[in-house]
């Protein structure tokens, strides 16, 4: 134990003693979550509580920041596959957050090397050895907000990346007559990729045409999901889809491009699932049109039979409406294909 160069009085001695009972809990405590982080994980607990991960577990139902969040499961998550990475930490040879800044490069051949490493060194070193193991690894993505309109976001780009970025500056100032910001390339990137891409966008675009044209909305001959912002075609092996529909009651009629298009412009490409705080998911991507009826039930295809969610809120959906004994299973089964 350290000594104090200069003598203590009582009082001051009775703090310093207080000062590392409680870090020395605080260490212990850092494990503690962690692991309970694992098993979390593991288990899949954070469904129950309708989180999509247990990120946002930590952070809706745990109450921690994002950045705390973030760290503690990158730790957990390294620590299940490199238990000199468990062992060091439950040993209080490194702190959660020392623990974070080497989970990028650590593995189980420069485990002992890696943990060592960051144990005698401060952080500022230890990231300089971690981008020298894997360069690829460090990651400078940082957001900060400047003021009511204005945000700045750091991040570090490939060559290659930036050469396109480059290259459309050139074209958006050619288009605006004066030479482009890269805020103002970005900008236009965005636009145009959502203009191209984003399944709200083209379903506003399609109402509008039918409402100019009334013309008859074409019909797909199979079921549909929201993947990566777009629609994409489920498609079911044959001799399972035969083997399950007499399971599966009414024949489903497939959605017409009306129909589809009017629940995206609704809901606006966004799961409509809200928590127990009244907060909605905030998922964008991997969403499936749901049936709040079932089909097997007399459920239609009309747009108010009809809801957004993602994949793992359409998952609790249907996992809450199955005739299921004991402790439910969050896992898909190979067997059952969710519309």
């Amino acid at each position: 134990m350290i000594q104090p160069l200069i003598p203590l009085a009582a009082s001051e001695q009775a703090l310093h003693q207080t000062a590392v009972r409680l870090c020395h809990q605080h260490r212990q405590l850092e494990w503690q979550i962690i692991e309970a982080l694992q098993q979390i994980d593991r288990r899949r607990l954070f469904k129950k509580f309708g989180a999509t991960s247990v990120f946002k577990y930590a952070i809706d139902i745990l109450g921690l920041s994002e950045s705390v969040a973030y760290n503690f499961i990158s730790v957990a998550r390294k620590a299940d596959k490199v238990p000199a990475l468990a062992d060091a930490i439950k040993s209080e040879q490194l702190s959660a957050s020392k623990a974070g800044r080497i989970v990028a490069a650590l593995d189980s051949q420069n485990a002992a090397k890696l943990i060592e490493f960051a144990r005698t060194h401060s952080a500022r070193e230890t990231d300089r050895e971690v981008a020298r193991i894997n360069p690829k690894a460090v990651r400078c993505e940082r957001v900060t907000e400047l003021g009511r309109d204005l945000v700045e976001v750091r991040i570090t780009v490939s060559r290659d990346v930036f050469e396109k970025w480059q290259r459309c500056q050139d074209l958006v100032s050619r288009k605006k007559g004066k030479r482009a910001t890269l805020s103002e390339t970005l900008s236009a990137g965005m636009d145009s990729y959502a203009k191209h891409n984003d399944p709200v966008e083209a379903a506003e675009r399609a109402l509008e045409r039918k409402a100019r044209s009334k013309s008859a909305n074409t019909t797909e001959l199979c079921a549909y999901r929201v993947g990566a912002n777009r629609f994409h075609k489920q498609t079911s092996d044959p001799v399972t889809h035969r083997k399950s529909a007499k399971h599966r009651g009414p024949a489903r009629s497939p959605l017409t491009a009306e129909q589809r298009h009017s629940v995206f412009q609704r809901d606006q490409g966004r799961c409509t699932f809200k928590d127990q705080q009244g907060r909605r998911c905030e998922n964008q991507t991997w969403l499936h049109i749901h049936h709040i009826v079932p089909v097997t039930h007399g459920g239609g295809n009309e747009p108010t039979n009809l809801t957004t969610l993602c994949s793992s809120h359409h998952d609790l959906a249907h996992q809450l409406s199955l005739p299921i004994e004991g402790q439910v299973t969050w896992l898909r089964s190979p067997s059952v294909r969710y519309r």
